[in-house]
């Protein structure tokens, strides 16, 4: 049965998913669905925190878009990009840990400022911060601290796995943020390698379009 992906363009979590199935040469049908407030009536009942992504594998639903790299790459018997060992395994997790646990807030808080400023509040943004160059000083540098640590989460990872597809993903914002990536080598070396792929190109083609997203500035 294939493979139904609910997803949004605007959704780095989503794209995280759409890399590696392009990766993995996967088809899937692909369902559009607006973020936040305009999620349709009903996506409720297929993903119980109304938030994009969520996949659908016959009778299997998955809502967690890390559980979605490793149950993908598990499913095609890629050990290469999901290590079955326990060791390999282990620094790929803690790497896409720490991106879910670590890197997003702080990276969301810059975000919150930047990208999405002018997105009115009603519709998941935060205009009253727009233009704040003393908020934006101080939030860029909480992601360079929280970065600073996440540098030595990258070292011991293989050439390219999932996290890899996470990283890419969860970071496809950062040529448009404050940051000078040179400052993290490790991030900068993975980020432009992973961007490299074809698969990379053959996601962002493949993302959903819809004339009433949100669009960030």
């Amino acid at each position: 049965m294939a493979l139904t992906l609910y997803d949004n363009r605007f959704s780095t979590n989503a794209a995280k998913v759409r890399f590696l199935l392009a990766e993995l040469g996967q088809p899937y049908e692909a369902v559009h669905v607006g973020l936040g407030p305009l999620s349709p009536a009903g996506y409720s009942d297929v993903h119980p925190f109304g938030t994009v992504p969520a996949l659908r594998d016959g009778d299997l639903l998955l809502f967690e878009s890390n559980t979605m790299l490793r149950y993908l790459a598990m499913r095609e018997g890629r050990d290469d990009l999901c290590p079955a060992a326990a060791r390999e395994r282990a620094v790929v997790d803690q790497a896409m840990d720490a991106l879910s646990l670590s890197v997003r807030p702080a990276l969301w808080g810059l975000e919150e400022v930047t990208i999405y400023a002018a997105v009115p509040p009603h519709l998941g943004g935060d205009d009253g911060a727009l233009g704040d160059p003393a908020l934006v000083a101080s939030r860029a540098a909480a992601l360079g601290a929280v970065l600073d640590g996440f540098e030595a989460f990258l070292a011991p990872l293989p050439p390219f796995t999932i996290a890899d597809c996470a990283i890419a993903g969860r970071l496809a914002t950062v040529p448009r943020l404050p940051l000078n990536l040179t400052r993290w080598p490790h991030l900068a070396r993975r980020l432009e390698a992973a961007w490299a792929r074809p698969a990379w190109a053959a996601q962002l083609a493949a993302a959903p379009a819809d004339p009433g997203d949100i669009v960030p500035a």
